[in-house]
């Protein structure tokens, strides 16, 4: 990349939401609300950047 470098982070994480259910209206359709939300990472690590030198073009 001509002197340039790039990081390459692989992170994963979980997702807990807990919704509300509430009364249907104009404003909210579904009759949903996000009670509860939380993440978390259940693996990251950091990765080398593989580069295509160009070799496989025409």
């Amino acid at each position: 990349m001509n002197g340039k470098s790039e990081a390459v982070d692989e992170i994963v994480e979980a997702y807990k939401i807990r919704l509300a259910v509430t009364e249907r209206s104009a404003k909210n359709p579904t009759g949903l609300y996000i009670a509860e939300y939380s993440a978390t990472q259940i693996h990251g690590e950091q990765k080398t950047p593989h580069f295509d030198d160009g070799a496989t073009e025409q």
